[in-house]
């Protein structure tokens, strides 16, 4: 019995003591943090989501030189992904509409006319996609 007390408080000393020592406060360096987008279109609504993606977002992007880094799907649950750069990185979270995306905007608005039209443009994709999300990733790379 003493044993086996004995045996459980060195167990946890040890289990304390390595928790502890991995306490110390650590930043993560040349860490580039990207806003992940998936997007899974509904059945036969994938060629003209890709297609107001690529004549419209893609457009603004350049414009903007956001160097956005998308990929379509072969295999899995989802058609579409987009890493988009956090320029400030994970500061640029704090915002309700963050710079980059204001300056996106307003080149939508100005490549394509009007507010009302790019509007209009965006509910026609949200109208294609089935089901999206965003998830944060960083690189060391």
């Amino acid at each position: 019995m003493l044993k086996n007390i004995f045996h459980n408080c060195l167990s946890l000393l040890l289990f304390l003591s390595f928790l502890f020592s991995q306490a110390s406060p650590e930043k993560r360096l040349d860490a580039k943090y990207y806003l992940v987008s998936y997007t899974k279109f509904k059945e036969g609504k994938k060629q003209e989501g890709m297609e107001i993606i690529q004549k419209y977002f893609w457009k603004a992007d350049r414009e903007i030189k956001r160097k956005v880094l998308p990929f379509d799907f072969i295999t899995g649950e989802w058609d579409h992904i987009v890493f988009f750069p956090l320029e400030d990185g994970t500061k640029e979270l704090d915002w309700i509409t963050s710079p980059v995306n204001a300056k996106w905007w307003k080149t939508m608005v100005k490549e394509i006319g009007s507010e009302d039209e790019v509007i209009r443009i965006r509910q026609e994709f949200d109208n294609c996609v089935m089901k999206s999300k965003q998830e944060l990733a960083y690189t060391q790379f």
